[in-house]
């Protein structure tokens, strides 16, 4: 199961990320 917990912490991480990244650049890629 951790394999499980793992893939969703890396997916609430890059989502996170591109949150900040797309607050601050406003681009569209």
């Amino acid at each position: 199961m951790s394999g499980v917990i793992a893939g969703i912490l890396v997916c609430a991480f890059v989502y996170v990320i591109r949150e900040s990244l797309m607050s601050s650049g406003e681009e569209d890629v």
